[in-house]
């Protein structure tokens, strides 16, 4: 099979995180099946032709396209110059590796392109979504009704987390819809060898997050200060960059917790990991999410989790691997990680480490993937058949 993914959530050299989970659900689809991706990066004011469309030679498992193009003199036209790359870059596609038998669109600001590209080739449509801008109210009315129109012509819809597809069906969004996950590769995150994890004279304990308001991370520090008073004491690592960064650094230093908070920055995956498996625990103080992928990769490296009770997160943390707090809540927080520490010796981490890799491997994901591929492309003939008579 030929899976053609869209998407506008790609890492970059300037932005090596952003959609890297979409990065993974393609590696993990191409262990099945050939993929190609194109990555819109949308108006660049520098081009001197209407569109560029340039292949990437960094990835061996997918083959990789980004589109640009400029911005057109007549407004509201963009769109068109979008569509018309998207077509080069699935014929080009055709030529090379066949044509393909679905498009794999991802988050609904792709969903209009993959639609008219979809009809055009008569072929079918799914759309993963990963997006929290449905709980926070962050689309505009146009931008609403545009999701809405496009949204309702895919064949599936593929939230990440059944909390996700509620929200969605709020937006009028009427379309069938599966969760399917995220996706934790266990080859690179996996528990602790020997003498990895850092246990004395403290545990430690790592937060892996963009450094931003939605994120609230102020309410780790916070807690972190409140426990060190009534006698729990951990080293907490911060990875991640973000606007508030000064911020909280400055917080950190004013709570004396410059010996217990270490700010770490942007890490790659690879030493992510190493940060995990050095720590006792993993800990995450949203305050909107739908299924954040770092809570999968702690998991998958045997740590128990302590993660607010926002989106799908309540339908990943078991009482088995972690507890759970309301968002926002510093006191609850301090409840629950005052309850980890004291417990850690409750918590198995070849247990943990198997649970997350029976729901979010790879293979997992790429097995339910292809079986829902599968049907929909079946249903899509089906229908084409029925009409045609």
């Amino acid at each position: 099979m030929h899976v053609f993914f869209i998407t506008q959530w790609f890492p970059t050299v300037k932005q090596p995180l952003n959609g890297i989970f979409i990065l993974e659900q393609a590696r993990a689809v191409a262990r099945m099946h050939h993929v190609t991706l194109l990555h819109i990066l949308g108006v660049d004011p520098t081009l001197n032709q209407p569109i560029q469309i340039m292949a990437r030679s960094d990835y061996s498992d997918i083959d990789v396209y980004t589109l640009s193009y400029q911005r057109p003199k007549i407004p509201y036209t963009a769109w068109i110059r979008q569509v018309h790359g998207a077509r080069k870059v699935f014929g080009m596609a055709s030529k090379d590796h066949g044509r393909p038998d679905i498009i794999h669109a991802n988050v609904s600001n792709t969903a209009d392109t993959s639609v008219i590209i979809g009809r055009l080739a008569a072929i079918p449509v799914v759309l993963s979504e990963h997006s929290s801008a449905y709980a926070r109210k962050l689309f505009t009315l146009s931008q609403i009704r545009r999701i809405r129109f496009f949204m309702n012509r895919v064949d599936l819809i593929m939230p990440v987390c059944d909390a996700l597809g509620q929200t969605m069906r709020e937006y009028s969004i009427t379309r069938p819809m599966v969760s399917v996950p995220n996706v934790a590769d266990p080859d690179v995150f996996y528990p602790a060898l020997p003498g990895e994890q850092v246990i004395i004279p403290y545990r430690e304990i790592a937060l892996i997050a963009r450094l931003s308001e939605e994120k609230a991370v102020h309410l780790a520090v916070q807690a972190a200060a409140r426990l060190q008073q009534q006698g729990f004491y951990f080293i907490l690592h911060i990875a991640g960059e973000g606007p508030e960064r000064a911020q909280l650094e400055s917080l950190v230093n004013d709570s004396g917790l410059s010996d217990w908070v270490h700010f770490h920055g942007y890490l790659p995956k690879n030493e992510l990991a190493k940060l995990l498996r050095r720590s006792s625990a993993f800990l995450l103080t949203s305050l909107w999410e739908s299924q954040p992928v770092v809570i999968l990769e702690a998991l998958t490296c045997g740590l128990p989790v302590v993660a607010p009770a926002v989106g799908g997160i309540p339908e990943v943390i078991t009482a088995e691997c972690g507890l759970l707090f309301q968002p926002g809540d510093v006191e609850d927080l301090i409840s629950k990680l005052r309850s980890l520490i004291t417990n850690f010796h409750n918590y198995d981490a070849q247990a943990i480490h198997q649970y997350a890799t029976d729901h979010f491997s790879p293979v997992v994901v790429a097995k339910r993937l292809d079986g829902l591929y599968r049907q929909v492309i079946e249903d899509h003939r089906e229908h084409i058949h029925v009409s045609g008579n």
